[in-house]
């Protein structure tokens, strides 16, 4: 679905990243999405600490303002987000009413992958499910904290669910 949401002619794509993406970088990133350079909207997009950064305060009523309004002026079709998880969930759900794009789409690290400023797992790796253990490996300052913060909390939830003790509304 995303591949043909990129691929029409009429969509410009905004890629929204923790860190800011040269040109070079760009059209890496864009390949895989394929889409051209000239369609991709760049000029950037320079993120309030509080989403690009590793601080988790909540943006200021000017931070947001201008986040709307630096995206909003750019008028992008697509807005491929690529924060840390849950920043970028976090992001979108905050920001969907009042951007003009049609359609976020959060891609998480895909823009350090493609880009090259972090490596992915092994194939085998990736096919068994155990990407997460690479990452954890390679990155255990920043990712080991929040593994062990979300992950036990999100099985927690699922076994709620799964009991029928706790119903999680989808809207």
């Amino acid at each position: 679905m995303e591949h043909a949401l990129a691929s029409q002619d009429d969509n410009a794509s905004l890629l929204l990243g923790r860190k800011p993406v040269d040109v070079e970088q760009t059209d890496d990133a864009t390949r895989e999405i394929q889409q051209p350079v000239e369609q991709v909207l760049m000029g950037g997009m320079d993120l309030p600490t509080a989403l690009g950064g590793d601080s988790n305060r909540p943006l200021t009523e000017e931070e947001s303002s201008q986040v709307i309004a630096d995206i909003n002026r750019r008028k992008p079709d697509l807005v491929w987000v690529g924060l840390s998880t849950p920043k970028q969930e976090k992001f979108m759900e905050l920001f969907h009413r009042e951007l003009d794009a049609k359609v976020m789409i959060g891609v998480g690290a895909a823009f350090d992958f493609h880009t090259g400023r972090v490596s992915q797992a092994p194939r085998w790796m990736m096919r068994s499910g155990l990407e997460w253990f690479y990452r954890l490996c390679t990155e255990p300052r920043r990712l080991g904290p929040r593994y062990l913060r979300n992950n036990p909390m999100f099985i927690w939830h699922i076994l709620l669910q799964q009991s029928g003790l706790r119903r999680y509304p989808l809207d």
